[in-house]
């Protein structure tokens, strides 16, 4: 298939079932956010070298934790928005029971494997060997990862 006839392929079935395609694009868009996320945990994780020195090197990890935190946010937002859709649709479109549990399917076997594989980056955070004789920092680190297991939108400071 060449990409003329898929995009034509795509504008066709946007045409015939619009809320089909805001489905797939919220799940496309909640996978993206779980990669970004991966990526930027795995690159802060590079950068410190797994370890905490400076108070430079917290400012860098409260960045990443703090758009962890915000991505999550965004992330129950859209599957709100989702599950929303999926009622309109099948109060109002006609979408059947059927193809809500398939969706619902094959909405988890995409996304609960990335739920699993990003708690493993989050961890790289988490065993982060903090190697200073400031023991501000220490604190501070550990505040940071009892923060992030709190429902908030950022870190404290």
């Amino acid at each position: 298939m060449n990409p003329d006839s898929f995009l034509l392929f795509l504008e066709t079935i946007a045409r015939q079932y619009p809320l089909l395609m805001a489905l797939i694009s919220l799940v496309v868009v909640l996978v993206l956010l779980n990669l970004f996320s991966m990526l930027k945990i795995y690159r802060t994780h590079q950068q410190l070298d797994g370890k905490l020195l400076t108070y430079s090197d917290l400012d860098i990890l409260k960045e990443t934790i703090n758009l962890n935190m915000g991505m999550a946010i965004v992330v129950i937002a859209l599957n709100i928005l989702m599950v929303l859709l999926l009622v309109y649709g099948y109060f109002y479109q006609g979408i059947s029971s059927n193809m809500l549990i398939l969706f619902f399917i094959a909405y988890s076997v995409l996304t609960f494997p990335l739920g699993i594989i990003g708690k493993k980056f989050e961890n790289l955070l988490r065993t982060l060997r903090v190697e200073t004789h400031d023991q501000i920092i220490a604190d501070t680190y550990e505040r940071y990862l009892k923060e992030w297991q709190e429902a908030r939108f950022r870190l404290s400071d």
